[in-house]
């Protein structure tokens, strides 16, 4: 399954298919994919995740025109792919054993399997027979197959001569979400001055539904024995070929160079006769990067099996220790669910003897039958003990000579609930393994509906996430809504199907802004219902809430509070000519179970920080409002702090952004000295947030802070801004979170929302 260059901008990976836990439940010879630890978040999905039974046709069964029979004695086996409904399915690749079918299934299904390592007698001993003897005795055989679109399947079969056999796949029925991080809501966004094409970078994530979290941990596996010493294809121009292993390490060090270290984990394992932990798990990836250009020379046999189960046991030990940081950071509370896991498996596809010596009477074999079984036991292990999907890639020498290869990548990747792609030049990296080795392609399209317009560009990162430009249209001194429109077309066999989402985002000029006074930059932004009447309230990125008790506040003390979409910075405007601004901030509610210190930073709109790290660097302790263990009354429970208890006043310079931070579980100091040693800090600006994703939900109220339950008593007069923050990391998708109630600010003083000005293109 030879991957070609793909148009960036039509290219996003497929990432809910082949990164879902496929669950491979099976029962006699189809065996069980997931374990009890994962079965409670697929629930709902495992009826429809079955791998398919494996048939065996008789001879009169009408599939037009017929494929040859098998032919166990010859090394002969043949037959056809189905769907559920009894439709062929084209471009299937098969395996028995790990020897690779001679091409894919063609138009009608139909593929044959020839090679005499598999006959039962003659040439290609005994020791490797896949066919049922006489009374149907005789171990079976390992049928893979993967098609793009459906199940990966794998099972044990056993033919006859005579028999054709039906291999029944089930089409993928996993569902697909495209989740918008930045912009959210109806966010407002502002043209310079004399911008003649404005342009807005539109980012999320692509979603399966079964997969809420958005951290990604992935070990990069490595084949380093002798036989990836052999030429591969040119890397650097310089009109020589390089070598498999040099070609293995530029693809790994190109997938690392493309993930985000907020969100994801990686280790790298190499493996020749044995296996070596080169780097275990991290989020620096300039020291991935660094050990993967350091690696080695080929060198030994070739131990899939050795590099399956250290990948096993890097990623059991990780799921250990985020147990306990789940512990220690929220007793009693919700937990983070688990991580989407993947496992970059490279390799030459030509695995060696390691262990047990080959039959020397097994033509083209390198492997006794006892390593490559062991191999494809260790994938599968991987998979049902960490719900890892293995995606192994081959980097095709120019020696190729060896084409019927056993334990194929592809076999293990069937096994591994993955896929597997082949790479034969250089030109073939930037739309592989660079722009995401984990998964085949699937197609997204932007347009803005309002100008007719397709997007500019479009780039993808490894986990799914992925980002569109696209150009804004904009009217001098009026508010011009754009609607967006992002399109994933979906290819499951013959069929297609589209998932749609649209974003609506406003365009004004920036000097028509800031002529605005602070009431009137607000009323842009606001929405038409008060978030106690709303049906159920939206968290920023889109799916309810987890309960209600945001709600019981809201309605109870902000009485008219009205969500403010999009960011929940703000600036100060004050009035006249101030260089200063007063702000107030009175702490309202804390539902968490997490203490921290709670604070503020103030920067420049026009060179805003680039992550946390830098927004968190040059700040000291007066820039630390609370720890929030202070606070009466604090822990979990429905009781809001009495109006006032907790106040601080805040001198802001004029025109300057207001952002809140948390940091769960650690103080400000702790931070500085260790950012990478506890939990990131969370802001109240989405772009500073692991993933990109909001941690608050900002609303404004004019009347201000009454009385529980008594709207006639004023506590606190508004106008002003009610932040509700969360405090666990949105890309975690933490189980029983998405309350947004852990910590409530109210926050008075002339302020105005947040607004980015967009770029300008051509």
């Amino acid at each position: 399954m030879r991957r070609t260059g793909v148009d960036v901008t039509e290219h996003v990976s497929n990432f809910a298919r082949a990164l879902a836990v496929t669950a491979l439940a099976r029962t006699g010879a189809v065996r069980g994919r997931t374990t009890a630890r994962y079965r409670p978040a697929l629930g709902a999905l495992a009826p429809q995740l079955l791998a398919a039974a494996v048939l065996l046709a008789a001879c009169n069964v009408d599939h037009g025109e017929l494929p040859p029979v098998s032919n166990p004695s010859e090394g002969v086996f043949a037959g056809v792919v189905q769907d559920e409904e009894g439709q062929p399915v084209a471009g299937a690749l098969v395996s028995v054993d790990g020897i690779e079918a001679e091409a894919p299934t063609d138009g009608k299904g139909r593929f044959v399997v020839r090679a005499p390592e598999l006959a039962t007698g003659g040439s290609g001993g005994g020791a490797t027979a896949f066919a049922a003897v006489a009374g149907g005795s005789g171990p079976p055989r390992e049928v893979a197959v993967l098609a793009p679109g459906f199940d990966t399947h794998l099972s044990g079969l056993r033919v006859r001569e005579g028999e054709r056999a039906v291999v029944q796949i089930a089409r993928s029925r996993v569902e697909f979400e495209l989740e918008v991080t930045t912009p959210s809501g109806r966010r407002l966004h502002l043209v310079r001055r004399g911008c003649n094409a404005p342009a807005l970078r539109l980012q999320g994530w692509l979603r399966r539904r079964a997969r809420p979290s958005a951290r990604l941990d992935v070990v990069i596996a490595i084949d380093r024995s002798g036989s990836t010493g052999r030429p591969a294809f040119d890397l650097d121009g310089d009109g020589e070929p390089d070598s498999v292993l040099a070609a293995e390490i530029e693809a790994a060090r190109c997938f690392v160079g493309r993930l985000d270290a907020r969100t994801a984990r990686v280790a790298v394992v190499a493996f020749g006769d044995a296996a070596e932990v080169v780097v275990p798990f991290t989020r620096d990836l300039a020291a991935v990067d660094a050990a993967l250009a350091a690696l080695g020379e080929p060198a030994g046999g070739t131990n899939y099996e050795a590099a399956f189960v250290a990948a096993r046991q890097l990623f059991q030990a990780l799921a250990e220790a985020d147990d306990l940081a789940d512990r220690a950071h929220e007793p009693g509370g919700g937990r983070a669910g688990p991580p989407q896991r993947g496992v970059v498996f490279l390799s030459d596809g030509i695995p060696t003897a390691h262990g047990v010596p080959r039959d020397v009477s097994d033509s083209n074999l390198s492997q006794s039958r006892e390593d490559r079984e062991a191999a494809i036991r260790s994938a599968r292990e991987l998979g049902e003990a960490t719900a890892a999907e293995l995606h192994a890639w081959s980097i095709v020498s120019l020696d190729d000579t060896n084409r019927k290869r056993t334990t194929l990548p592809h076999c293990v990747a069937a096994a591994g609930g993955g896929s597997y792609h082949e790479l034969h030049a250089a030109e073939e990296l930037p739309a592989a393994l660079c722009a995401d080795a984990l998964l085949p392609p699937l197609v997204l399209r932007a347009r803005n509906r309002t100008t007719g317009r397709p997007a500019r560009a479009a780039v993808l990162g490894p986990g799914g996430r992925f980002a569109v430009e696209l150009e804004l249209a904009w009217s001098a001194g009026v508010p011009l809504d754009n609607e967006i429109v992002l399109e994933l077309e979906i290819t499951a066999g013959r069929h297609r199907r589209t998932v749609e989402r649209t974003v609506r985002v406003r365009a004004l000029e920036e000097d028509a802004y800031l002529a605005l006074d602070a009431e009137s930059a607000f009323d842009e932004q606001l929405a038409s219902e008060p978030p106690a009447e709303l049906g159920a309230l939206q968290r920023p990125e889109g799916g309810p809430l987890a309960n209600d008790r945001l709600f019981r506040w809201l309605g109870a003390e902000f009485a008219d509070a009205r969500v403010l979409h999009g960011s929940a910075g703000i600036v100060a405007v004050g009035g006249g000519g101030d260089a200063l601004v007063s702000l107030r901030v009175d702490a309202v509610a804390r539902q968490g179970c997490v203490d921290g210190d709670l604070g503020v930073l103030t920067f420049d709109p026009a060179a805003p920080p680039r992550d946390a790290a830098e927004a968190l660097a040059g700040l000291d302790a007066q820039s630390v409002l609370w720890h929030t263990a202070e606070w009466e009354g604090g822990g979990c429970t429905d009781a809001s702090l009495p109006a006032g208890a907790w106040s601080r006043e805040l001198e802001v310079p004029r025109g300057h952004a207001v952002v809140f931070f948390f940091l769960p579980g650690r103080t400000l100091a702790d931070y500085q000295a260790d950012p990478e040693a506890g939990p990131p800090p969370l802001f109240s600006l989405p772009e500073l947030n692991p993933g990109g994703f909001a941690q608050a939900i900002a609303l404004r109220s004019t009347r201000g802070r009454t009385g529980a339950g008594d709207r006639d008593t004023v506590l606190a007069p508004g106008p002003g801004l009610v932040m509700c923050f969360e405090d666990r990391p949105a890309a975690e998708g933490a189980e029983g979170e998405w309350d947004f109630n852990d910590l409530v600010l109210y926050v008075r003083g002339t302020v105005a929302p947040l607004v980015r000005t967009v770029g300008c293109g051509r």
